[in-house]
C-alpha cells in the first residue's frame, strides 16, 4: 500500500511525540496503532491518556471484521468516515421529535435487525450508547464490540462511564472529547490491523 508523504511525515511526528510517553509505551501494539490513528485524525495528543480498551475488545473486533460482520453507526458522519464496505446507519429509517433521539432509535432498529455479531461505532450521540445499554440487549451485546466515543458536555462522559461499567467489549474514552472522526479513526485502525 502506497503511503502519501504527508501521512508518513505525520506519523513520524506522532512517533516522536510519543517516544517517551509512559502511558502510550505501556499499551499493546494494537492499542498503540489505534491511538496513533486517532492522533493522526485529530491532531490532539490528549487522547493518549484518555482511552480505555476493554481486554479482548480489539481481538473480538478483528475477528468480526475478518468475517465481514456488519458495522453500525450512530450518525451519517461516522458512517461516511469508515473505510469498510459492510457498514450501516439506520438514522434515516426512523422518526423522532424528541427523546429517544433518531440516533438512539436507529441503534434500536440496528440491534433488532442484525441480532448480534456486529461492531457499533458511536461518535456523536450519547443517547445511542444509552439505547444499547437498555435492558434486554445483554445477550446480543455479548457477541459485539462497542466503540463509544461520543463528543460533548451533555451526557457523553456519563454514558461512556456507564459503558465501561458493563460487561461489554468496548473501546471508549473518559473525557468529553470524541466525535465522529475519532470513532471512524478507531474502526479504520482496526480494519487496517485486520488486513495486515
Amino acid at each position: 500500500m502506497i503511503v502519501h508523504p504527508i501521512e508518513a511525515e505525520s506519523y513520524q511526528i506522532i512517533d516522536s511525540l510519543l517516544s517517551e510517553n509512559q502511558t502510550f509505551l505501556q499499551l499493546s501494539l494494537p492499542e498503540q496503532t489505534v491511538i496513533k490513528r486517532v492522533l493522526h485524525a485529530t491532531g490532539n495528543i490528549d487522547f493518549v491518556d484518555d482511552f480505555v480498551f476493554r481486554e479482548g475488545a480489539i481481538d473480538r473486533a478483528q475477528t468480526l471484521l475478518s468475517t465481514y460482520s456488519p458495522v453500525i453507526t450512530d450518525v451519517k458522519m461516522t458512517y461516511a468516515g469508515i473505510n469498510y464496505q459492510n457498514k450501516h446507519c439506520f438514522i434515516d429509517q426512523v422518526n423522532s421529535e424528541g427523546f429517544p433521539t433518531r440516533s438512539a432509535l436507529g441503534l434500536r432498529k440496528a440491534v433488532k435487525t442484525l441480532e448480534g455479531n456486529f461492531i457499533a461505532v458511536i461518535g456523536c450521540a450519547p443517547t445511542a450508547i444509552e439505547e444499547l445499554l437498555t435492558e434486554g440487549y445483554e445477550n446480543i451485546l455479548r457477541t459485539c464490540v462497542i466503540i463509544g466515543v461520543p463528543v460533548g458536555f451533555v451526557g457523553a462522559v456519563e454514558q461512556k462511564m456507564r459503558l465501561r461499567e458493563k460487561d461489554i467489549l468496548s473501546i471508549t474514552n473518559k473525557s468529553q472529547l470524541g466525535g465522529s472522526a475519532v470513532a471512524a479513526a478507531i474502526l479504520n485502525a482496526l480494519v487496517k490491523l485486520t488486513q495486515s
